[in-house]
C-alpha cells in the first residue's frame, strides 16, 4: 500500500508540492531521507548516504532532486578525516508551511510552522461557549493574518491539521465533543467544513494524538520512541506513540482511557471538575483558561479533587504499564506544572518483586510543550502525511 492510499481524501497535496500527476509527494527513500535530516538537524552528504543504507549514487540523485526541488539545502562543505570533503545537507524551513487548528472547549487556537516544524507564531481566541460558525470565522481570519504577518505566499501552505476534543464515531469523519460545546461540533463533517472555509486540505485527529505527535517530535519523543502522553483538560484521554508513530487504532479511538472510568464509576483527573469543585467553595471562573489564568497551588480544593482522582489515576498508570510497557509516561495538555508534580509524586507503582527482583516501570515525566502542543501536534500532521514518518 502505498503512502498516497493512506491519505484520506481531504488530506491529498496540493499540486505544486506533487513531484508528478498522479504520484506522491515524495518517494519512500527520499521520505527516509527527510526523516534522518530532520533528527539530526544537520548532517553531511556522506553521512546521511551511510544513514539510510543507500548506494552513494542513488542517495545522491535523491539528494540532488530535493535539492532542486528546494526540500533540502546544502551548507559548508566539512573535512572528515581522509575522505572527501562533503557539504551539509538540512531541511530548507521556508520548503513548505503548515497550520494547526485546535479546538478545546472554550478556546480555538491556529498555529503556523514552517518545514522543519517550528512554530512561528499562533493565534488564539477565548469563547464560551464556542460555536461552530464563531470559531471558522476566528480560524479563517487568523490564517489570513499569520500568513500576510509573516509575508507566506498561500501556495506555499501544505495543508492544516484539525485537533478536535472528544473520540471519533462511524467513519473516522466525525467526533463526539463534550457536552458543553454546541451539537453541530457533533453532527458536522468537520474536515470538509473547515477545508472549505480556509481553502486548504485539512486531516484531523483529536486533541490527546495530536499533543503526543508534537511530543513524539519536540519533547520526550527525542529521548524514546515509546511513550504514552497523558492529556489533561475538559476531559482526559491518552496519546500513544509506539516505535515512533502515533498508535490510534482500528476507529481512531486508541487511548480514550475514560471509557475505563466510566465503566468502572472513578473520577477522571478532568480539569472542568476541578473548576467545578473550586466554584463549589467559592472560588469561581467562567472557564479553564482562566482557572489556568489565577492558578494558585495553594487552594484547599487541590487536595480534596487529588484525593478523589488518583485512585483512577493510579489505575491509568498500572493499565498502560502493563498493556503498552512504555519508556515513559509524560503529563501534559493543559495540566499546571506545579500540580503535575503533586500528581506524580502520588502514583504508587507495584510493589511485588519476584526472588528480589522488581519489574521495570516507566519513567513519568512533565511535558515542556505546554498547552501549545495540541496546535502544534496538528500543524505537524500534514508534514508527518507527506514528508515524514
Amino acid at each position: 500500500m502505498t503512502a498516497d492510499t493512506l491519505l484520506p481524501p481531504q488530506l491529498e497535496a496540493p499540486e505544486q508540492f506533487v513531484r508528478r500527476p498522479g504520484t506522491s509527494v515524495v518517494t519512500d527513500n527520499q521520505r527516509q531521507l527527510l526523516d534522518q535530516v530532520r533528527r539530526a538537524e544537520k548532517l553531511t552528504r556522506s553521512d546521511l548516504m551511510r544513514a539510510c543504507g543507500l548506494s552513494p549514487a542513488g542517495a545522491k540523485g535523491l539528494i540532488d532532486e530535493l535539492v532542486e526541488r528546494g526540500a533540502l539545502k546544502l551548507g559548508d562543505t566539512i573535512i572528515k578525516g581522509r575522505g572527501q570533503p562533503s557539504a551539509t545537507v538540512e531541511l530548507a524551513p521556508g520548503f513548505a508551511y503548515s497550520l494547526g487548528i485546535a479546538v478545546a472547549v472554550d478556546n480555538v487556537r491556529v498555529m503556523l510552522v514552517d518545514f522543519k516544524g517550528m512554530p512561528i507564531d499562533e493565534m488564539e481566541q477565548c469563547l464560551f461557549p464556542l460555536e461552530l460558525d464563531a470559531a471558522i470565522d476566528f480560524v479563517c481570519t487568523a490564517i489570513g493574518q499569520l500568513l500576510a504577518r509573516h509575508g507566506i505566499a498561500s501556495s506555499r501552505v501544505l495543508g492544516a491539521g484539525l485537533s478536535m476534543t472528544g473520540p471519533f464515531y462511524g467513519v473516522k469523519r466525525r467526533v463526539n465533543p463534550p457536552d458543553s460545546m454546541p451539537a453541530p461540533w457533533a453532527t458536522s463533517d468537520l474536515e470538509s467544513l473547515f477545508a472549505q472555509a480556509i481553502g486548504f486540505p485539512v486531516v484531523m485527529e483529536n486533541d490527546s494524538n495530536c499533543a503526543a505527535v508534537a511530543e513524539a517530535l519536540h519533547g520526550w519523543g527525542r529521548s524514546t520512541e515509546r511513550f504514552a502522553y497523558l492529556h489533561f483538560s475538559d476531559g482526559f484521554a491518552c496519546g500513544l506513540i509506539e516505535g515512533g508513530r502515533l498508535l490510534s487504532g482500528a476507529h481512531g479511538n486508541a487511548g480514550e482511557i475514560g471509557r475505563l472510568y466510566a465503566r468502572l464509576g472513578l473520577r477522571r483527573p478532568s480539569l472542568e471538575f476541578l473548576r467545578q469543585d473550586l466554584a463549589a467553595t467559592g472560588i469561581h471562573f467562567t472557564s479553564i483558561d482562566a482557572m489556568l489564568a489565577g492558578y494558585d497551588d495553594g487552594w484547599p480544593a487541590l487536595d480534596t479533587w487529588l484525593d478523589q482522582v488518583m485512585p483512577g489515576l493510579n489505575l491509568t498508570i498500572a493499565a498502560l504499564t502493563a498493556l503498552l510497557d512504555p519508556a515513559y509516561i509524560i503529563f501534559g495538555a493543559r495540566l499546571p506544572q506545579a500540580l503535575a508534580t503533586r500528581m506524580i509524586d502520588r502514583i504508587a507503582f507495584e510493589d511485588r518483586p519476584r526472588r528480589g527482583l522488581h519489574a521495570p516501570n516507566p519513567v513519568l515525566s512533565v511535558t515542556h510543550l505546554g498547552h501549545h502542543a495540541p496546535s502544534l501536534g496538528a500543524a505537524l500532521l500534514p508534514l508527518k502525511w507527506h514528508f515524514f514518518s
